[in-house]
């Protein structure tokens, strides 16, 4: 459930205020609890965001609620209040978009907070542009000792620029974002000024990279600060909300949560997929194995084949009927009589369609995959 607030008076012909930010909850696997914290109020005219309501929390919800599991919803104001403890939740979703030295994207009081839920073994995801730039001294001359450890010691990166000039990233092989690549930053708004950091600290790494020299993001396992019991860290120097498209969307909160909750989500996505879906392809560029997932909410009679531009088959993947689940297969750059392609743009082409007497459905999708020999 997604919801808005307008209040409306009782003129005889009534005045509507604007919206409230838009918020959501999904009791779907009431065993794990995950909390979306909405920490974004920056709309001023040096932002990217200008209107003073937004539905970034929906867009979290909804790559929670496709890989088929609860969560709720609450401003910062109410964890700083104590009107909800982050302890009572298995993760936390901090999302921060470009807030940045005005608003502050985290206080000393809301830093406390999460220094306790993490020595305490809490799994968090945050991701915003200006984290990194607001709290390190290299970045932000108001910044304080305790920002600056805040940021090292719980945060696991240090500044390295507020500038990485590129709105697209890869995952680092070895990581929970291997064999991804996708762009972001153009909607719901634009974002000019993407945080790059360095991991700080034993098993910190950088599992995202702009380019080959500038990192996005990293994963962490381990202990915290004085605590006693290991949690886990995932951190974005650019807003998650921004990434361009939906399946990948879609793909990046399921690596997210498979991290943070082991074998749950994988057997919960092939036990009961809700829609079909052809994923991109990974790694992409290639050269010269790259490996293709999809998906299936029902049996069906399935093709997966390799087209050149002309549209001609190139190589067959798969011809046969398949359960539901999530499938994996690997092309090797190899067309049909077993020789190897040339370099060059291909696509992937899937086709299901229904079986027996479930015979009133068909998909049909195109993904673009580029080799370089």
């Amino acid at each position: 459930i997604y919801f808005r607030l307008h209040a409306v008076d009782n003129a005889v012909f009534q005045n509507v205020s604007i919206q409230s930010d838009v918020y959501g909850s999904s009791n779907v696997k009431p065993e794990f609890k995950i909390l979306i914290v909405d920490g974004f109020d920056r709309t001023e005219s040096s932002g990217s965001w200008h209107q003073p309501w937004h539905d970034f929390a929906l867009l979290y919800g909804k790559a929670i609620a496709e890989n088929d599991f609860g969560f709720e919803t609450a401003a910062n104001d109410a964890i700083l209040d104590s009107s909800i403890v982050l302890e009572d939740y298995d993760a936390v979703m901090w999302l921060l978009g470009d807030e940045s030295l005005v608003d502050e994207t985290f206080d000393s009081v809301e830093q406390n907070i999460l220094k306790s839920y993490l020595e305490q073994g809490g799994n968090l995801f945050v991701s915003g542009s200006e984290i990194a730039w607001d709290l390190d001294r290299d970045g932000n001359t108001g910044s304080t000792i305790a920002d600056q450890n805040f940021l090292n010691d719980y945060l696991k990166v240090d500044f390295a620029g507020n500038d990485a000039d590129l709105l697209a990233v890869t995952g680092v092989q070895g990581t929970i974002f291997a064999g991804l690549n996708f762009d972001f930053g153009a909607v719901p708004y634009e974002e000019d000024s993407p945080d790059y950091v360095v991991p700080v600290g034993n098993n910190t790494f950088a599992n995202l990279k702009y380019d080959s020299d500038k990192i996005a993001g990293i994963q962490f396992e381990g202990v915290f600060g004085a605590g006693v019991k290991p949690g886990k860290m995932v951190y974005f120097g650019f807003p998650f909300e921004t990434i361009t498209n939906l399946e990948d969307r879609n793909e990046v909160m399921a690596r997210i949560l498979s991290y943070f909750f082991p074998t749950t989500l994988v057997d919960k996505k092939e036990e009961t997929p809700t829609d079909f879906v052809l994923f991109q392809n990974y790694p992409n560029p290639f050269n010269p194995n790259t490996t293709i997932s999809y998906r299936l909410p029902k049996p069906s009679r399935v093709t997966i084949s390799v087209l050149n531009t002309l549209g001609q088959n190139i190589r067959t993947l798969v011809d046969e009927r398949k359960s539901a689940g999530r499938f994996t297969i690997t092309w090797d750059g190899l067309n049909n009589q077993s020789l190897p392609v040339t370099s060059g743009l291909y696509l992937i082409q899937m086709h299901a369609f229904g079986l027996g007497k479930d015979l009133n459905y068909t998909f049909k999708k195109n993904i673009r995959m580029t080799l370089i020999r």
